[in-house]
């Protein structure tokens, strides 16, 4: 920066210009804004103010970090029930636990699912093959022409 030139400052009376006594010149008394260097003191000032408005800034920013959070949690939420919402409407129906009875009819070969909140047949299908080898269940007091339930049939003679 180069070095300003220094010129002498003249006295003026405090209501106006006043003419130099060369006639030449005439000095009038102005305001301007110049750099004036700081003292020590405003520069321990004004670091201490700096290092107030920093912390100010990041809390503030901490604090606008947190609403966001909240408020971007809570669209989420709402677009989720908007999204919920709208398969409900598009199918028509939700899916919930039902409780069912489900029957095996060995004479048909058939296993159906029968709503109990309805009534209605959910499911009618073909026994797979293992469904097929339930043991029966016959009562235990039913007597046959070969005799009780669980003996093995004998002929007249006693020979098995």
């Amino acid at each position: 920066m180069a070095k300003k030139k220094e010129v002498p400052v003249e006295e003026t009376a405090p209501d106006g210009p006043s003419e130099n006594a060369d006639s030449h010149t005439s000095t009038a008394r102005i305001t301007m804004t110049l750099p004036v260097q700081l003292t020590e003191q405003e520069m321990l000032r004004a670091g201490r103010d700096l290092a107030a408005a920093w912390r100010k800034l990041q809390s503030v920013e901490a604090e606008k970090k947190k609403v966001m959070d909240e408020f971007k949690a809570q669209i989420s939420r709402a677009e989720s029930d908007i999204g919920c919402a709208t398969t409900l409407v598009q199918n028509g129906f939700r899916l919930e636990a039902v409780e069912c009875d489900q029957v095996h009819d060995f004479l048909a070969f058939r296993v159906r699912t029968v709503r109990l909140d309805t009534g209605e047949i959910e499911k009618d299908r073909a026994m797979e093959e293992f469904e097929r080898q339930q043991e029966m269940s016959f009562p235990k007091d039913e007597v046959t022409q070969y005799g009780e339930l669980g003996e093995t049939a004998t002929n007249e003679e006693g020979e098995g």
